[in-house]
C-alpha cells in the first residue's frame, strides 16, 4: 500500500477531536479501489464500505475494461482476485455496493460478494458482510448513500439508526480556497505528481549488468528456441522482380502471426530484412500520416532482398498522428497474468527469424531487422537476445524510458513498458547488448 493512500488516516487518528479506535473508509470509484486497499491492508480501519468498484476478474478480465490504473502487478498470476482483499482483514465489516447501470455490473459485484460471505462464515460473522445495490449509474445515489451512514453508524457508534441525507449547503471553489492560487502546486514545497514519482524512480534506481539484462530477457521470454515453425501460405502473388506470400504460423501453442513473405528474383542466396509491419491509414490533414511499411519492403524485394513483413501479436493499429495512444488494455491483461507483451511481440519477431533462416533464399548471416515507433522497442530486446539480427534500423524510436519520467506527459509509451525495468536498465543498455551489430 503505498504512504501516499494512507496519509488521510494518520491524520484522522492524529487529531484530538477523533478516536482512533473508530476509523472508517468509503469510497466510490477510484476511492471505492482505495477503500478496499486501505481497508484491507490498514488494521486501524475499522469499517469499509467501498462503491463502484467490486467485481471478480472472472467478469472484469473478459470485458470492455481490465481496470487499469487500479489494478496490482501480477496479481491474478497470484491466484488472487479482488474477494482475496475483501476476506484478508475478516471480519471486518464491509458493506459492498454496486449500482443498476454502472460497467461494474451487481452482477459482476455480487460473485465477490458471495464468496467473502462463506469465509466470513468459518467466523460465524456473516452479519458483518453484506452487499446493496442502489439505482442509477457509475456512483453513489441517495440510497446507496444512506447506507452507507447506516452501515457506518453500525459499526463505528454501535447504533442501528439509519441516518438520511441532510440539507447541505454548497460553497463557491474560492471559498474553499485554501492556497494563494488555488493549486498546491504553486505552494513553497508544493510538487505535482509526476514530479514525485520522478523523484521516487531517482531514489530506486539500482542499475544492473548486462548479463543479467540478458538474463530477464530470457526470463520474459523473448529468445526463440530455434527451428522454423510450420508455416501457411494462404495466398502468393508475383510480378518480374519479385513474388509475395501471406503467411501464417504459431509463435507459440495457439497464437498465431501473419506475416508478408517478398521473394526477390535474383538468383543465389539473399540479405534478408525482417520488417515489423505498419499499416496505412486515411487520417484527417491536421494530423501527421503513418505511411504503410509495404512500399519500404517492395524496394527492397526489388533491390534483392528477401524481407518478411511481421505483424506481431495484437500489434496496435496505424499512428493517426494523435498522442497518448497505445495498447494499454491488452498490456494491462497481460501484466495481471505475469507476462509482458511487450517482451511477447519481441519473441514473435524471433520466430519471424527462424522463419527466415530456415528459408533456402537466404543467407542466415546477413539477416536484418526495421522497425518503427515504439515497436523499435520490441526489436531491440529481439536483437539484445539473438545474434542472428546482424543489423537494426530503427526509425523515430524512443530513446529512454528514464527521460519519460521527466515530463508531465510521454507518448506511444505503453507498449514499450516492462515493470521495474526502468529501475535497473534503460534503452541504452539494450544498445549495449546489441554490442558492435
Amino acid at each position: 500500500l503505498s504512504l501516499h493512500d494512507a496519509l488521510p488516516i494518520y491524520y484522522l487518528a492524529s487529531r484530538p477531536d477523533v478516536d482512533p479506535e473508530r476509523l472508517g473508509v468509503t469510497g466510490c470509484s477510484g476511492g471505492g479501489c482505495l477503500t478496499t486497499y486501505i481497508a484491507a491492508l490498514d488494521p486501524r480501519v475499522k469499517a469499509a464500505a467501498p462503491a463502484c468498484y467490486i467485481s471478480t476478474f472472472r467478469h472484469l478480465f473478459t470485458g470492455p475494461t481490465a481496470d487499469s490504473e487500479m489494478s496490482l502487478p501480477a496479481f491474478l498470476a497470484s491466484g488472487l482476485d479482488i474477494a482475496d482483499l475483501v476476506e484478508l482483514p475478516a471480519p471486518l465489516p464491509w458493506l459492498l455496493l454496486a449500482t443498476t447501470e454502472d460497467y461494474f455490473t451487481p452482477a459482476k459485484a455480487r460473485p465477490v460478494y458471495e464468496e467473502a460471505r462463506r469465509f466470513y462464515g468459518f467466523y460465524g460473522a456473516e452479519d458483518r458482510i453484506q452487499f446493496f445495490v442502489g439505482q442509477g449509474p457509475h456512483g453513489t445515489p441517495k440510497e446507496s448513500r444512506e447506507a452507507i451512514y447506516a452501515w457506518l453508524t453500525r459499526w463505528l457508534k454501535g447504533s442501528r439508526s439509519e441516518p438520511a441525507d441532510q440539507p447541505v449547503k454548497l460553497v463557491t471553489n474560492l471559498q474553499l480556497r485554501v492556497t494563494r492560487s488555488g493549486h498546491v502546486e504553486n505552494e513553497p514545497g508544493g510538487r505535482k505528481l509526476y514530479q514525485v514519482i520522478r523523484e521516487e524512480m531517482h531514489a530506486r534506481v539500482q542499475p544492473r549488468s548486462l548479463a543479467e539484462l540478458q538474463a530477464e530477457l530470457r526470463r520474459l521470454g523473448v529468445p526463440s528456441a530455434g527451428g522454423a515453425p510450420a508455416v501457411q501460405v494462404r495466398q502468393e502473388s508475383g510480378g518480374p522482380d519479385y513474388r509475395v506470400q501471406q503467411l501464417r504460423f504459431e509463435s507459440e501453442p495457439g497464437v498465431e502471426i501473419s506475416a508478408n513473405l517478398y521473394l526477390s528474383s535474383k538468383p543465389g542466396r539473399k540479405p534478408a530484412v525482417l520488417m515489423v509491419e505498419d499499416k496505412s491509414l486515411p487520417v484527417p490533414l491536421h494530423v501527421t500520416r503513418s505511411p504503410s511499411t509495404t512500399a519500404l519492403a517492395e524496394a527492397m524485394a526489388r533491390a534483392g532482398s528477401v524481407v518478411l513483413e511481421l505483424d506481431p501479436r495484437d500489434s496496435p493499429g496505424a499512428i493517426d498522428g494523435r498522442p497518448f495512444l497505445g495498447d494499454w488494455l491488452t498490456n494491462e491483461r497481460v501484466d495481471l497474468v505475469g507476462r509482458n507483451l511487450a517482451a511477447m511481440r519481441a519473441h514473435d519477431i524471433l520466430r519471424g527469424v527462424d522463419v527466415l533462416a530456415a528459408r533456402p533464399e537466404v543467407d542466415p548471416a546477413t539477416i536484418r531487422g526495421y522497425a518503427r515507433g515504439v515497436k523499435g522497442f520490441w526489436l531491440l530486446l529481439a536483437g539484445a537476445v539473438d545474434q542472428r539480427l546482424t543489423r537494426l534500423w530503427l526509425d523515430r524510436t524512443p530513446w529512454s524510458l528514464r527521460a519519460a519520467f521527466e515530463a508531465p506527459q510521454t507518448n506511444n509509451l505503453f507498449d514499450a513498458l516492462i515493470p521495474g525495468f526502468v529501475r535497473h536498465w534503460d534503452f541504452p543498455d539494450l544498445w549495449k547488448a546489441v554490442g558492435e551489430r
